[in-house]
């Protein structure tokens, strides 16, 4: 996973082209014990397996942790007290991304920091009568939601610009699918070759009927409209389903996987969902235009999930930002898809709240 230290250091490694992976660290060995041994494998604290670079820390502890323990380490954190802290000495992290080099940034935390410890005590005095722990209650809650949304926002910003660049990369690297998302009639090559009954099974598989269609056109009308209406749908639809010879990246370098917007909520909620609860909206957030998915649309979801402080909630990208971004032109199209000014207040925070 993407991660650097909080200092930039001659000679740190870097990794520019966009399909190469994982975002490699950038760091140097920094422990006097691999240094007095000549440059000796380190051990994890936390995995416990060897390493050959130590993770730089932006606090004084001189514990060894590998890129990714580190990195879980802090999302694991701040899913439980809404703040980034070292897994040692609890010192709160301050994360950032920086987009053009793909690498989180860490440093000490300066501001105000939220004890969410604090919360239990006040609910139980409150709950004995105490107006002022009360008050003190709300006061404490609201704060650590609008920590929460804060952190989660300001790495969702950072990380557009690459996020964009992946897409951009991987629709110049499958022109066949841009060609398909430009296409008026569906004659794009990666269709002609398919037999109707290939065409069948992928409408099939995308939960509709051909029933009522006897010729091939009326078969790829109906992909079309099962897909999301457009052939730019269509084309998003072929990227998940084998027609890309690898999938799409996410920004902390896992892959992105493209999902209805009603599985993407039961991924988070892991219970049947009551459509009544959230209205006609999944109540996921696109990390890129920030609007919520419809539950007939579909969203492109980082199979890394919550792994990373990158995106300690999750991350996903809606298909027209996808298409817009991977296709270019005006393959985004309407999807239904919330306004930019959409009532959605909280909607990031109730994840894990």
């Amino acid at each position: 996973l993407a991660q650097v230290s909080g200092a930039r250091r001659p000679g740190c490694a870097r990794s520019h082209d966009p399909r190469a992976g994982r975002p490699r660290a950038c760091t140097q060995r920094t422990s006097a014990r691999a240094m007095a041994e000549g440059g000796g494998s380190l051990t994890c604290a936390i995995c416990f397996e060897d390493f050959d670079e130590a993770t730089p820390l932006p606090c004084s502890c001189k514990i060894d942790y590998c890129v990714k323990c580190w990195d879980k380490a802090l999302a694991s954190s701040f899913r439980n007290t809404h703040q980034p802290r070292c897994p040692t000495c609890r010192a709160p992290i301050r994360v950032d991304f920086d987009a053009e080099r793909r690498r989180l940034v860490f440093s000490l935390e300066q501001g105000p920091v939220l004890d969410i410890s604090d919360l239990s005590e006040l609910q139980s005095r409150a709950a004995q009568g105490s107006l002022e722990a009360a008050q003190e209650f709300e006061q404490l809650s609201q704060g650590l939601s609008e920590s929460l949304e804060e952190i989660v926002e300001r790495l969702a910003q950072q990380a557009i610009p690459a996020q964009t660049r992946l897409l951009e990369h991987f629709g110049a690297s499958h022109p066949e699918l841009g060609e398909l998302a430009l296409a008026e009639e569906g004659g794009s090559g990666v269709l002609v070759g398919l037999s109707i009954a290939e065409l069948k099974r992928h409408v099939a598989t995308l939960g509709g009927t051909t029933e009522g269609c006897l010729e091939r056109a009326d078969v790829l009308s109906r992909l079309r409209e099962v897909a999301g209406g457009s052939w730019a749908a269509v084309a998003s639809y072929w990227a998940s389903a084998g027609g890309a010879d690898a999938a799409p990246l996410c920004v902390c370098g896992d892959s992105l996987s493209r999902v209805s917007g009603r599985e993407r909520a039961s991924l988070w909620l892991r219970e049947e969902l009551r459509a009544a609860q959230l209205s006609d909206t999944s109540g996921v957030i696109c990390d890129m235009c920030d609007v919520q998915v419809p539950w007939s649309s579909s969203v492109w979801t980082c199979q890394g999930g919550d792994a990373t402080i990158l995106h300690a909630l999750s991350y996903d990208i809606c298909d027209r930002c996808f298409r817009q971004h991977t296709f270019g032109g005006g393959t985004g199209g309407a999807d239904g898809a919330s306004p930019p000014d959409a009532d959605r207040q909280g909607d990031r925070a109730h994840l894990i709240l």
